[in-house]
């Protein structure tokens, strides 16, 4: 019989990942934390529903998150098959792109069909026990919906939460006296303190357990994963509001972290009594993980023990990770280059070109261009409720654009007939057309409320400054906006002669003073000056068109933000 000692819960589910060929010989004996299942997670989601349900609206976001949840879709996917409808699209009609919220009317509209909406996007309640009673409503409607053949751990932890909290209604049948926020903590501890329990034959070969459990059993091989200090034994935790002081007091004589070393060495060493052979696998000590030492009970066993018991045989051998290439086929995820990714790479180079985007992404990663712009594969955008550094930049650049635009069409292009003091009075009626022109492709942000609201004022801010302290526009004529120019290169393939096409995007174009050309690109992050270069001389002239080759020319970039 071998036995796995675990110290810590945590390292049960490496374990499980690793098993590999001995799952057939598995027993478990630990139980697993109803904290990593699904249905915990559903309860904490049903949680920041009831904040939004005061406003009788909820965001899209939260709305889509719920509905994709694992047991909320494998709910709908059962009424889908039951009722020969496809819930799924009907939930996803319920909002466009443009919208931020969904009513709970629009949501009612569907409760007959799917009755678990009218539980999860229930309206707020005054007391703890009617929050009780629809979530378990809402769980046993899952119950129902799970299949038999379709019955798992998930399925179980459902079902033990549901005794939770069935278990606390009839605590509070007669006396409603906890309050709807000490409830919430009354119930989320007592979930997380519920354990699955394994079910296996006792027979089996291979069991894994945690220290407590070998009390009283004996075994003939025994592993002990990490031997560390902080593992094993445990970090000293102080969990009591008496001091040490008075608790180590004769009169007292109340239990600390002291007894915790000595209860654990206890069983530790009562382990080691009758095994023919122990493994103690500890991992060296790392600053950059924070893994510490080897466990003193290792060091104890190789410098007491051993002297005091010569039949003991020691063995330290280390493990050594590297691979050879010999060993087995490697993946380095390179792409061999068929006459089919060929002919697509030839096309790609040929017909939609080079960009400075795409250049750069083949020096940062070769194989995500391949993906991204030979195969066409792009990763799906998720729309979020607060702005990211990108939409956030695509804003602010989307107002300086729109500002130019005015100058160009009313003042001929020239900034010296513009008052930028009405520029920055009307910063605000700027910022939500720039917002509105963005939102299909970006996202519908709400902009007076929460972080979203301090970058608002932080692009106010910056363009503002912008617009106030800068010089950048004096005497200067707009030549050109948002323009793409376009060149083709001979580029020599092997024995073939091959056009490549390369193209170039301008965000403004100016002329200084009659006779200094400007390309402009503005920017909201933090770029050095030290690291912006003009780029090839003959290349740029090869993309200028020819009037510009021969006027003085110098590539800028417009600082935002720093």
């Amino acid at each position: 019989m071998i036995y796995q000692i675990l110290k810590c819960l945590i390292l049960l589910d490496q374990v499980l990942l690793y098993v590999g060929e001995f799952k057939e010989r598995l027993n478990i004996t630990m139980g697993y934390s109803l904290k990593k299942t699904q249905v915990f997670s559903l309860i904490n989601f049903w949680w920041d529903l009831q904040k939004q349900s005061v406003q009788k609206k909820f965001s899209v976001s939260t709305f889509k998150s719920v509905c994709s949840h694992g047991l909320i879709d494998l709910y709908i996917q059962q009424k889908s098959k039951v009722q020969k409808r496809d819930f799924k699209r009907e939930l996803n009609e319920l909002y466009t792109k443009t919208d931020l919220y969904i009513s709970s009317d629009k949501i009612s509209a569907l409760v007959s069909e799917l009755p678990i909406l009218k539980y999860l996007f229930a309206p707020s309640f005054t007391s703890f026990v009617e929050i009780l009673k629809c979530q378990e409503t809402l769980l046993e409607l899952i119950l129902k919906s799970i299949p038999d053949q379709a019955w798992d751990e998930e399925a179980e932890a459902v079902k033990q939460a549901l005794a939770v909290i069935e278990s606390l209604l009839k605590s509070f049948e007669v006396d409603d006296f906890v309050s709807i926020a000490s409830g919430k903590i009354l119930l989320t501890q007592l979930l997380s303190q519920q354990k699955l329990t394994f079910v296996g034959a006792e027979n089996r070969s291979l069991h894994v357990m945690g220290l407590l459990e070998t009390r009283t059993l004996d075994f003939d091989r025994v592993i002990v994963l990490s031997m560390n200090e902080g593992s094993l034994p445990g970090t000293r935790k102080r969990e009591s509001l008496i001091p040490l002081d008075i608790a180590n007091m004769a009169h007292f004589s109340l239990p600390t972290f002291t007894q915790a070393d000595a209860v654990a060495s206890y069983h530790f060493y009562r382990l080691l009594q009758r095994p023919r052979e122990v493994v103690l696998c500890y991992v060296q000590s790392s600053d950059k993980s924070g893994v510490k030492e080897m466990s003193r009970f290792i060091k104890q066993i190789k410098h007491d023990w051993k002297r005091k018991n010569p039949l003991i045989e020691i063995h330290e051998p280390w493990i050594d990770f590297s691979t050879h290439e010999a060993d087995f086929e490697r993946n380095d995820g390179s792409v061999e280059k068929s006459p089919v990714i060929l002919d697509k790479i030839k096309s790609k180079l040929a017909n939609s070109g080079l960009s400075t985007s795409s250049i750069t992404m083949f020096s940062t990663c070769s194989l995500k261009y391949f993906y991204a712009q030979i195969l066409g594969m792009r990763k799906e955008k998720q729309l979020e409720d607060e702005l990211g550094a990108d939409v956030f930049g695509t804003w602010v650049h989307k107002v300086l654009e729109l500002v130019d635009k005015e100058v160009v069409e009313n003042y001929e292009g020239v900034y010296d007939r513009v008052n930028l003091a009405d520029v920055i009075l009307d910063l605000d009626e700027y910022l939500e057309k720039a917002m509105a022109s963005i939102q299909e492709k970006e996202g519908v942000f709400e902009l007076e409320k929460g972080f979203n609201f301090v970058l608002k004022e932080v692009a106010k801010t910056l363009l503002e400054s912008y617009y106030s302290k800068s010089n950048f526009s004096k005497n200067t004529q707009i030549i050109d906006l948002e323009s793409t120019l376009t060149t083709n290169l001979k580029v020599l393939w092997g024995q073939e002669l091959l056009d490549v096409k390369v193209t170039g995007r301008i965000d403004r174009l100016d002329i200084l003073d009659n006779r200094e050309i400007r390309i402009i690109d503005y920017k909201t992050g933090k770029v050095e000056r030290s690291e912006l270069k003009s780029g090839d001389l003959g290349l740029r002239n090869s993309i200028l068109p020819g009037e510009l080759k021969f006027v003085g020319l110098r590539t800028t970039t417009c600082f935002s933000q720093k």
